[in-house]
């Protein structure tokens, strides 16, 4: 139980040297239970860290794999207790000037892309985008007409409006 008391301490060495010396084992009990390899690293994983969160409760009055396997075990079970996550819906289609004109919106840099999204997708005036951000109405009208000269050089067919 020497090395278990290192881990205990803090000892980081001793700690990579118990998980090294347990992935092995715990990994292969997770496959058994998962069946999938991505499935049960992430379930040999999420076993060993809870062993280690858990470590000083740890009494030694069963083994060190009994305990980690009931952990294992607690984890699996949980896991397939929880409800599956809702499916999310399908992302409405757009149109193509529309996904053009959000494709040339995210190239642009962020203090453009605030500037422009409030003016042509929000409607916001320039005294509304210049109080929104805590500038000068100039700079939202440079701001505008520097995003107005990008996207005429990208492509003239975006449509605003389409926003």
């Amino acid at each position: 139980m020497g090395e278990l008391d290192d881990v205990r301490r803090g000892d980081p060495a001793a700690r990579e040297r118990w998980v090294a010396a347990w992935w092995p084992r715990v990994y292969r009990m997770a496959l058994a239970l998962c069946g999938r390899e991505a499935d049960a690293e992430d379930l040999a994983q999420e076993t060993l860290m809870a062993g280690l969160g858990s470590l000083h409760r740890f009494r030694g009055e069963a083994s060190e794999g009994t305990w980690l396997y009931a952990i294992l075990l607690r984890k699996h079970l949980s896991a397939h207790r929880r409800p599956p996550p809702p499916p999310r819906p399908a992302p409405l289609p757009r149109e193509p000037e529309v996904e053009e004109a959000l494709a040339l919106l995210s190239s642009l840099k962020p203090a453009l892309r605030i500037t422009a999204a409030l003016f042509y997708v929000e409607d916001l005036s320039v005294e509304e985008i210049a109080a929104a951000l805590g500038v000068a109405r100039a700079t939202v009208r440079w701001r505008l007409f520097r995003v107005r000269r990008i996207l005429q050089g990208s492509a003239g067919t975006v449509r605003w409006e389409a926003l």
